[in-house]
């Protein structure tokens, strides 16, 4: 398949501050299994090194649904870890409609409704996708679900930024527009450029 012979890592987070600090990476072998020693605490696991496209669609730790996050235990082995990923493409493209030189420099934020932190995350659940100059945008990669996608200039961009939560779910609720992203497609949406 596409991923053998691939050098993919397996990261470690930590979650909200917990004990057993610092991120932990493990390399993938051949046969796609990794090994990673002394967890503890809440960790959420990611992948890096997929192929273009392709993106990490669960996380199960023995059976359970583990994509958020797992509280590793003090001490003994956890086994039975399971990253499916997905070569299906699945995300949003499409065109930003504005003022011809704003255009350079945009962004299109692709953010799970109900999340407002604008970031990249290879844990593949939001993104900021470059607008070219003829307005295209392509946020590829994404977890099936519904989103709200926004238009920003760079000087809105960087205004959204500034915004505290309640700001930036107003700025969301009346300028973003809700998609739904689908395993397998590319959801088409036109967008509006926020100016000002």
């Amino acid at each position: 398949t596409a991923l053998h012979d691939r050098p993919l890592q397996v990261v470690l987070r930590q979650v909200d501050g917990t004990v057993g600090g610092g991120t932990l990476l493990a390399s993938s072998k051949a046969d796609l299994t990794f090994e990673v020693r002394d967890v503890l605490g809440a960790r959420q696991l990611e992948l890096t090194g997929l192929p273009r496209g392709w993106w990490l669609k669960s996380v199960l730790i023995d059976g359970e649904d583990a994509f958020d996050g797992h509280t590793f235990p003090v001490t003994g082995v956890v086994e039975g870890v399971v990253l499916l990923v997905s070569g299906r493409q699945s995300g949003v493209a499409g065109r930003v409609q504005g003022t011809g030189g704003l255009l350079q420099g945009a962004s299109v934020l692709v953010l799970p409704q109900g999340q407002t932190a604008a970031m990249h995350s290879p844990q593949a659940n939001r993104r900021i996708a470059s607008v070219s100059l003829d307005g295209t945008f392509t946020a590829d990669a994404l977890r099936p679900g519904r989103y709200v996608a926004l238009a920003l200039s760079p000087a809105m961009r960087s205004a959204y930024d500034r915004l505290d939560r309640d700001e930036r779910e107003a700025w969301l609720a009346g300028r973003g527009r809700p998609v739904d992203v689908v395993e397998g497609r590319l959801t088409e949406v036109a967008l509006q450029l926020v100016e000002r």
